[in-house]
């Protein structure tokens, strides 16, 4: 074998032209395999990092609003001490802290932990050690667990870090520990702090879900199934047990990973079947090449045959010819993937799980020479066993017909190659068409404000010391003062949510007058506090009633502002203006949760762009009602409306900031142009990478055509010379070669038309406002195929009339 892939490559060598196109057609195949591999294979099939990653599970509520949904604190507490599946069990949240004291203030991602988070997980710390169960308990001492990348680029790796103190949020806290650089929990964090003291502190209200994330790890002797029967029991106990804030809410079990990836699997697995495709199209191709290679190899094939050469032998050879084709192109695929993996996790952002895991690594190298490998073989034997199916006196007669064309059998398995290169590509057309008219369509929905010249700037105001409402309030006035007197600035103004974030507080309010008759009654909406002018600098638009403005303020009547969705749903034969408002799912006398009344209804803001709006609540900032709401939500973000470019006036802003309070972190500059645009990654990722490899399918499948009408009308031209002399016209030629690429092209179609009919009913849970039987989409994908074959057919036939009768009859 050795001495056929050195002859192999001597031969290949003589032939560039042929070689240098066979693997970069074979190049495009593997290449976006590989790419797509790096990111399905670190998101979908490496283990999580932890030990015996599938019996960690997470532990959810689901409710008729909420189908996914976080624990409230009681009901953790309950399930945890009830469940005999579980070996241990532990909750995490994620937050942000603000970091101080050295190094420049910076805002760092943060997991808060239980103390036995780690244990269960079984993950130990680099150095140090994690929380005691002290230290996760009410009042216990302030302590932190760095992340690995935070004690390299903060603290440069030093081993006696251990025992210093950092200011975290405004107080001290002491580092007891680092964790491994591998470990994630789902996603990188900066810091690890205690969980205890936060979950301490929350009401003893059921229906208040703060954000804990339950995991668990089962007993061995345990399956999942049952975890989830005890869960779905305990669930159900407490149902009966707290009607009122646990009405129709149930728990179930999941394992830990099929959580994480449940966001991205669709749209991972459609991409994976698209590169499959293009891969097969490229091998495709490359057979039709060793085919059409082999038939101009006849004579040679057949002299050696008839001096003694074995079949077998040839076969070798022209095998390993096929391999060495596809572990080149394999090569150049992984320079492909190398340089294309970067810019695809750019492309999908922040909302891909373990993005930072993505990479060319072993495991995606040994999977592109493998591919490489596999599909030289398979693909390559079919030419091979064609190319030594020939009839030796007759391959050497060169006046032999049959020496020319290769006969009928090879000239209908290029056919069929193409045939499936071309079904194939439709279905990927197809599927491209419908990615495209989908995010077209979400292109076009007006997110409800304008987004034009408008810079959005997260304040993290830390809780530790800006715990007083006055002095809070007192800040953020100073800062809005200050940034709207700024020459650039056209507007400012504070929110504690920026639209399309995906985030913010779901909650129960009630109507005066108008108590529920049941927990079936409760009403939510989305709920978030905002300071004067900050409909105007969005451009928000009012249709009843007033803004919120500078008279709303603490010490003032409570006020509310509410959208026109919940205007619609909650009041849809009344006047909104004047009605009543109190957060909680009844009335409550507690003057901490005073009545608001509605003074206006503003335009629908969307939160994510492929939902529809939502029933939203605003209330003035000076006026946040309640303790525990802004310590969950202690950020503000700045939004401003600026004369010229955005992004100009950052450094203002940043310098305002800086001269208010020089402890506090500026976080997340960017544009509201860039928050929309960052809304859509996900979508705008699957369709730009479908549509690329749906380009590069209809490239090859159109050199497919070419390549198979070029050679045939190589082989025929003293025929069509013969007919030319007896009286053809030009017409009938070109029609005798348009009509072969036409035919190929129609039962191509048809038949990629029927796979799409089986295949598309995946995309409908991807496609916004888009039928996966758009009329539209299937037939400017049909149409675009008839005609890129209607155009690689043209060339051939263009060269058929060339041909000079004369000297075909000399011939």
């Amino acid at each position: 074998m050795l001495r056929e892939l050195r002859l192999a490559f001597r031969a290949l060598v003589k032939q560039p032209g042929f070689t240098t196109i066979a693997v970069l057609t074979m190049a495009l195949g593997v290449g976006a395999n590989s790419a797509i591999f790096s990111v399905v294979d670190a998101v979908m099939l490496r283990p999580l990092p932890f030990r015996d990653a599938d019996r960690v599970v997470m532990i959810n509520e689901h409710t008729p609003q909420f189908p996914l949904l976080s624990l409230s604190a009681e009901n953790y507490r309950d399930v945890c001490a009830e469940a005999r599946s579980f070996q241990a069990c532990g909750a995490f949240r994620n937050t942000t802290l603000n970091m101080s004291g050295g190094d420049e203030p910076q805002r760092v991602t943060a997991k808060m932990i239980s103390a036995n988070m780690l244990p269960l997980l079984g993950v130990e710390p680099e150095i140090g050690r994690g929380f005691t169960a002290d230290e996760d308990a009410r009042g216990g001492e302030p302590v932190v667990i760095l992340g690995h990348g935070t004690w390299q680029t903060r603290f440069g790796g030093r081993s006696n870090v251990i025992g210093e103190r950092v200011l975290l949020d405004g107080g001290p806290a002491t580092i007891v520990g680092v964790v491994p650089a591998t470990f994630r929990l789902f996603q990188a964090a900066d810091v690890f702090v205690p969980i205890g003291p936060f979950i301490a502190v929350q009401p003893e209200d059921r229906g208040w879900h703060p954000g804990i994330q339950a995991l668990a790890r089962l007993k061995d002797s345990v399956t999942i199934d049952e975890a989830r029967t005890e869960v779905a029991g305990i669930a159900a106990r407490l149902e009966k047990a707290y009607p009122q804030t646990n009405n129709k809410t149930t728990m179930f079990v999941t394992r830990a990973r099929d959580v994480m990836i449940q966001g991205v699997r669709t749209a991972l697995l459609v991409l994976l079947a698209a590169v499959a495709g293009v891969l097969l199209i490229a091998c495709i191709n490359v057979a039709g090449l060793l085919l059409a290679r082999g038939l101009s190899r006849r004579r040679d094939v057949a002299m050696r045959i008839a001096l003694g050469g074995s079949r077998r032998r040839v076969v070798m050879h022209l095998l390993a010819e096929a391999v060495l084709l596809s572990l080149a192109g394999g090569a150049v695929g992984l320079l492909f993937a190398a340089f294309s993996v970067p810019v695809l996790v750019q492309l999908v952002g922040p909302t891909l799980p373990r993005a930072d895991a993505v990479a060319v690594d072993m495991r995606v190298v040994l999977f592109t020479f493998a591919l490489a490998l596999g599909t030289g073989v398979i693909f390559g034997l079919v030419p091979a066993f064609q190319t030594v199916r020939i009839d030796v006196r007759e391959a050497l007669n060169e006046a032999g017909r049959s020496g020319m064309s290769g006969g009928v059998w090879q000239r209908r398995a290029r056919a069929t190659l193409v045939i499936a290169e071309i079904a194939v590509t439709v279905v990927l057309t197809i599927g491209a068409a419908l990615l495209i008219r989908s995010f077209a369509r979400l292109q076009q929905v007006s997110p409800g404000f304008d987004a034009t010249r408008a810079l959005a700037v997260e304040v993290p105001l830390s809780g530790g010391k800006y715990n007083d409402d006055a002095l809070r309030t007192s800040v953020v006035d100073r800062l809005l003062e200050r940034i709207s007197g700024l020459r650039s600035v056209r507007g400012a103004a504070v929110t504690t949510i920026l639209p399309l974030s995906g985030a913010g507080a779901t909650i129960h309010f009630n109507i005066k007058g108008r108590p529920p008759s049941g927990p079936d009654q409760y009403r939510l909406a989305g709920y978030r506090a905002v300071s004067g002018q900050y409909f105007q600098t969005l451009g928000i638009p009012l249709k009843r009633g007033r803004f919120i403005d500078a008279r709303d303020r603490q010490g003032s009547p409570h006020v509310i502002v509410i959208n026109e969705t919940m205007a619609r749903q909650h009041f849809p034969h009344e006047d909104p203006l004047g009605q009543r408002i109190q957060l909680g799912t009844e009335p409550d006398p507690d003057p901490n949760f005073p009545y608001m009344e509605v003074v206006g209804v503003v335009g629908d803001v969307l939160q994510q762009p492929d939902a529809e709006a939502k029933s939203e609540m605003y209330v003035p900032y000076g006026q946040y009602p309640d303790a525990i709401l802004r310590r969950m939500y202690s950020n503000v973000t700045l939004v401003v409306r600026t004369a010229g470019p955005p992004s100009s006036a950052a450094p203002s802003v940043r310098q305002v900031v800086r001269e208010i309070d020089p402890d506090q972190p500026v976080a997340n500059v960017r544009t509201l142009d860039d928050v929309m645009a960052a809304s859509v990654s996900q979508p705008r990722f699957r369709t730009l990478l479908l549509g690329v490899f749906a380009a590069i399918a209809l490239t090859l499948a159109g050199i497919g055509v070419y390549g198979l009408l070029a050679h045939g009308v190589a082989q025929r031209l003293n025929e069509f010379g013969v007919r030319m002399a007896l009286g053809a016209s030009a017409a009938d030629v070109v029609h005798l070669v348009l009509r072969q690429g036409i035919t190929l092209a129609v039962v191509g179609l048809g038949i990629g038309l029927l796979s799409a009919v089986a295949v598309v009913r995946a995309l409908n849970t991807v496609l916004y406002e888009i039928s996966p039987w758009d009329p539209l989409a299937w037939i400017v994908s049909a149409t675009t195929l008839l005609g890129v074959s209607l155009l690689a057919s043209w060339l051939p036939a263009k060269r058929a009339l060339r041909v000079d009768p004369v000297i075909a009859l000399r011939a």
